[in-house]
């Protein structure tokens, strides 16, 4: 599924919250091409498996896990 969020440079625990349920292994986080997007800090203690990388990174390791059948949730930034 593809959707389009709201066009910040922060990703909160409230917007990770949304994509979160049980069979979810990895959260991957694209910040930009140029590192531009803050994570905050909630995130990270949402007792996932949170990868935060630069756009091009995540989108790699997204296709990557999925090849391996992993459940892989991608938020990414596409601009910066």
């Amino acid at each position: 599924v593809l959707w389009f969020r709201d066009k910040t440079h922060r990703v909160t625990v409230e917007e990770v919250q949304r994509y979160l349920h049980s069979s979810v292994e990895v959260i991957i986080i694209g910040i930009g091409w140029h590192n531009v997007v803050q994570v905050d800090s909630g995130v990270y203690r949402l007792g996932h498996d949170v990868r935060v990388l630069p756009t091009p990174e995540a989108f790699t390791l997204f296709n990557r896990l999925k090849s391996e059948g992993k459940k892989v949730v991608l938020i990414a930034h596409s601009t910066c």
